[in-house]
């Protein structure tokens, strides 16, 4: 689905619903399902906890592709590494990993939502993003963008932040203000709204896959305020909820890559190789740069691994790269 712009109203005053206009019950739901999911991820090993941060990251990535119009999903990672759209992929969720480490030390704002989209659109030609430049007139947009910014910046008055962070995110998808990579831009400045709410502040939350898998309803909340917190809120719980059991899956399977690790690999770093072959895909270069130094060895523990049915060799491209199918496993119903 491409991304489309939609009418800017320059003069409409910024009125976030009354609490009577929001589900209360919905609403609850909602806060508790992330609590619940913040609760499960800070008791998590360290070890699940990085690598559930990683996969929640780039699938969320992946669904904002979707969003902007890429038809790439997780299987492209590993069948097309350098497939552009996967590469902004990744590129999304190390932006995301950045924004996560400085929560609370920055603020949401056009200055933001831009250097954003240009880290986004590093491959793009010139490397540059603009406000679009169909808007007529383009104050417009600009005073569009003021109305974003303030909302995120007053959070409503008395709105409840899930609330808040809801209208401001589907005003900046009606906007549509740059000329690329709209929803990516929107999904990573939802994160920092989120967290900077409070409400986020252990995890990551697959929105954007959600929105993609459920575009024509998406797009159809986005009409209105009153709809899109409904469908927002609807959002968060149905994910917090499966998350929190993807979490446990991908739990139970690290500590089953531990022991084979552990059992395979004679005087190996145990913690280090785990790190790196619990992502859904690795390489000998990845091994090599989080520690172990000798091509050879890096390349012997890769082989023994596979060998042992935790990792598959996967030939693409100039170096053979190893998949987890666990790892992919416990994500397969969000990917």
């Amino acid at each position: 689905m491409t991304a489309t712009s939609m009418p800017i109203q320059a003069s409409t005053p910024i009125v976030l619903p009354a609490a009577a206009l929001v589900d209360q019950r919905q609403l609850i739901a909602a806060h508790r399902a992330i609590s619940a999911l913040e609760h499960a991820l800070r008791f998590s090993p360290a070890s699940a906890s990085a690598a559930f941060r990683d996969m929640v990251w780039l699938l969320d990535g992946l669904g904002a592709m979707q969003l902007d119009g890429e038809p790439v999903w997780l299987q492209t990672v590993i069948d097309e590494p350098t497939h552009p759209a996967v590469q902004r992929a990744q590129r999304y969720a190390s932006i995301a990993a950045t924004l996560a480490r400085s929560a609370g030390g920055v603020q949401v704002s056009q200055t933001m939502a831009l250097q954003i989209a240009e880290e986004l659109s590093a491959d793009a030609p010139l490397a540059q993003v603009s406000l679009r430049r169909d808007a007529n007139p383009n104050e417009a947009l600009q005073h569009g963008l003021a109305h974003w910014e303030h909302v995120v910046s007053d959070a409503g008055g008395d709105s409840d932040s899930l609330v808040m962070a809801a209208i401001a995110d589907a005003k900046f998808r009606r906007l549509s203000p740059f000329s690329s990579n709209n929803h990516a831009s929107a999904g990573l400045l939802l994160g920092v709204v989120l967290a900077e709410e409070q409400l986020l502040t252990e995890t990551p939350m697959c929105l954007s896959h959600y929105f993609s898998c459920n575009s024509l309803a998406f797009n159809r909340a986005l009409t209105r305020d009153d709809t899109v917190v409904r469908f927002f809120l609807r959002a968060l719980t149905e994910t917090a909820l499966d998350l929190i059991e993807r979490l446990s899956l991908l739990v139970n399977h690290i500590e089953h890559c531990r022991q084979v690790i552990d059992q395979t690999l004679s005087r190996a770093p145990v913690e280090l190789v785990l790190a790196v072959v619990c992502r859904p895909v690795c390489t000998n270069t990845d091994l090599m740069e989080a520690g172990v130094s000798r091509r050879q060895t890096s390349a012997s523990y890769l082989k023994k691994l596979a060998a042992a049915g935790i990792l598959s060799s996967h030939p693409k491209g100039k170096e053979l790269r190893y998949v987890n199918p666990g790892v992919i496993e416990a994500f397969s119903a969000l990917s």
